[in-house]
């Protein structure tokens, strides 16, 4: 039986995947194929309800202004961090008092700047640790 729990467990993931990368792939432009495509082959004798019909138009904007506003926020997260990069270097040299990631109080001159996933760090003169631009506390 867990042979066949694991199989249905595979399965199950698979599709998800599958899914998902179907729905990440799917555009305007393949909406509108499909939209006019159900219009070239509808029956005449049922067309298209007018309400569903724009319903399915509303749905298209809506998608676009989302894919709009995706594209407008990444770019603004991108600014942010080149300016929090640019602002960190005007560090180098100077002496500051932080907080480290792992919760010490340290302080020292700046050596080096880093991009991390954890946001843009500053390397001090003999210190192991970085202090995360965001938890500088004192800048002498």
């Amino acid at each position: 039986m867990d042979g066949i729990t694991s199989l249905s467990g595979a399965t199950q993931d698979t599709n998800n995947a599958v899914t998902s990368s179907v729905s990440k792939t799917l555009g305007k432009d393949d909406f509108m194929k499909l939209f006019l495509t159900s219009l070239q082959y509808q029956d005449p004798s049922s067309p298209l309800d007018t309400n569903e019909m724009m319903s399915q138009m509303a749905q298209l904007s809506l998608m676009e202004q989302v894919a709009n506003m995706t594209t407008a926020v990444d770019k603004l997260s991108e600014q942010a961090q080149n300016s929090a990069l640019q602002s960190a270097v005007n560090f180098i040299g100077k002496d500051i008092k932080g907080v480290s990631l792992n919760g010490e109080v340290i302080s020292g001159q700046v050596e080096s700047v880093q991009q991390t996933t954890n946001g843009v760090m500053l390397k001090l003169k003999e210190q192991d640790s970085l202090v995360p631009l965001t938890y500088v506390t004192e800048i002498n």
